[in-house]
């Protein structure tokens, strides 16, 4: 399923500056009320949801993705075809978590949003950033019992 291989391990940003992005990120949507609609899903109800990239471009943030799923349930399993740095194809699979449906729908918009904006020096060596202008995420309906489908670009510029 790979696009390509990672530019470099310098491409992630320092820890430390992670975690704190993404505490920033997940109390911002998730204070005061929590999630309303994961608290939908019943309790126990396992889930799958596959980040997809929606643009051809350089991936970036997947350190932040990873941090969000850790904070919100260090349960979740993570796995990753791909890697920051890595040319991505629209409609690659970049990776895939699974674990408990509400958990999993918690650490979503945190975990897209932050795939998505921050790390600039994947977005500036893409000759898809200078001419690519959009960029966002999308679900679509699950596939299945327990499946939601999430749809993360390979941002070309901040969207969050």
């Amino acid at each position: 399923m790979s696009s390509g291989e990672p530019v470099s391990a310098d491409a992630h940003p320092p820890a430390l500056a992670v975690r704190e992005a993404v505490a920033r990120a997940l109390a911002e949507d998730l204070l005061p009320m929590g999630d309303l609609t994961a608290g939908l899903v019943p309790p126990g109800t396992q889930g799958r949801a596959l980040f997809v990239a929606r643009a051809e471009g350089v991936l970036a943030g997947r350190r932040c993705a990873e941090e969000a799923l850790r904070q919100v349930d260090a349960g979740l399993e993570a796995r990753w075809e791909l890697d920051d740095g890595s040319p991505v194809k629209a409609g690659a699979v970049i990776g895939e978590v699974r674990g408990p449906l509400r958990s999993i729908l918690t650490a979503e918009r945190t975990a897209l949003s932050t795939r998505s904006g921050p790390p600039a020096r994947a977005r500036a060596s893409s000759t898809h950033a200078r001419r690519r202008p959009g960029c966002g995420r999308s679900r679509r309906p699950p596939s299945g019992p327990g499946e939601a489908t999430t749809t993360a670009a390979a941002c070309p510029r901040a969207c969050s």
